[in-house]
């Protein structure tokens, strides 16, 4: 019985080890990441154009728009076909 009883001592002893692990490992990718969005920042920085507005739209918006211009285009084509 007393080996019963070692054994979820054990598991209870790696599970900080494990959670441990699993903090430095997200740590080093969000790490990884950051490092990747501020190389991206610094390669577009000069990019980006000054007479070129700004778009700050929401992905909710942008496909409402989108929808909208396919229905004014499948419209027009209708139309344009009737002539």
């Amino acid at each position: 019985m007393s080996g019963e009883h070692n054994k979820p001592q054990q598991r209870t002893c790696l599970q900080p080890v494990s959670s441990l692990k699993q903090e430095l490992i997200s740590s080093a990718v969000m790490d990884d990441l950051s490092s990747l969005l501020n190389s991206a920042r610094d390669l577009t920085a000069h990019v980006a154009r000054q007479d070129l507005p700004q778009i700050n739209l929401s992905l909710e918006q942008i496909e409402a728009q989108s929808r909208r211009l396919v229905s004014r285009q499948q419209g027009a084509a209708a139309d344009s076909g009737k002539g």
